[in-house]
């Protein structure tokens, strides 16, 4: 399958450290090493990292499930590179555990930089920064210990209470006091789960309110996105579209099938390409597009 058969390779002896992370297995690549193979030269002396940590499920046969962590330089290279990887069939049981070998790593690199060649072959310490944590939701909330987004207390950037209105959890007040570092570490609201703080926390000189990016995804498109589309299609009559505006935008949206980018894997079909009990989800599927 690869030149190590053409070439007789003996792997028997190759070690690969593998580290058990309960309950599955996590291989730890390197943040230094990702750095130095992606590095772009510029004026500039500081290297700014994006990090970005989610779950991703490897077949739709089984729950087998990788947990990277993952990384590109800002604003310089556009290359995602892999910190590490976890492997099982279910989320790893502690987070602190997951991301031990990266606190330990990034620590040590944004105290004493990182050394790197540049063109004319001249070795420099270059400072390295984290400029933002790039989660979901659900992931944040596993990182940093926190509840999740139906939680009273769940709003990572203000302390607001949440109420329970019309069968979900809203946040109503507007007015309310900003959550800081500082309130976050001395845990003094019921935002957190456990009793063990993230060690994400401990990073040297980061603020653990802002340097997680907000959640485009669940916050406008799965949140105020979907209740509008719900008020359009099944709301009340004054704000309800009618058949002929909902058929309208749905052959429109139809009509760009050809000229979507790759990039978006579900393509608008029409309701003749759809089983029948999937016609009437699929109009919203097509305005949620």
């Amino acid at each position: 399958m690869d030149s190590r058969t053409l070439l007789k390779t003996d792997v028997s002896t190759i070690n690969i450290p593998i580290k058990d992370v309960d309950p599955g297995k996590y291989y730890h690549f390197g943040i230094a090493n990702g750095i130095r193979n992606h590095y772009i030269e510029k004026d500039e002396n500081i290297i700014k990292l994006v990090i970005g940590i989610d779950g991703l499920p490897l077949t739709k046969s089984s729950k087998s499930t990788f947990w990277p962590i993952l990384c590109y330089i800002r604003p310089f290279s556009k290359i995602v590179f892999p910190i590490g990887i976890y492997w099982v069939y279910d989320k790893p049981t502690d987070s602190n555990d997951f991301l031990r070998d990266f606190y330990d790593e990034i620590v040590n690199i944004l105290t004493n930089g990182i050394q790197i060649k540049n063109k004319s072959g001249v070795i420099r310490n270059t400072q390295v920064i984290i400029d933002t944590f790039c989660c979901d939701v659900p992931a944040k909330s596993f990182i940093l210990k926190t509840k999740g987004h139906s939680g009273f207390f769940s709003c990572s950037r203000c302390c607001t209470e949440g109420e329970y209105l019309n069968r979900c959890v809203c946040f109503p007040d507007l007015n309310c006091s900003e959550r800081t570092h500082e309130h976050f570490v001395q845990k003094q609201q019921e935002h957190h789960i456990g009793t063990d703080l993230s060690i994400i926390t401990c990073i040297p000189g980061i603020d653990i309110i802002n340097v997680f990016s907000i959640d485009y995804m669940h916050l406008i498109c799965l949140g105020v996105t979907k209740k509008l589309i719900t008020l359009w299609l099944k709301g009340p009559l004054k704000t309800r579209l009618n058949s002929v505006k909902n058929k309208f935008l749905s052959n429109n949206l139809i009509d760009l099938k050809n000229v979507i980018p790759i990039d978006f894997h579900r393509k608008p079909r029409g309701l003749d390409e759809l089983p029948r009990w999937k016609a009437t989800e699929f109009r919203t599927f097509l305005l949620y597009l």
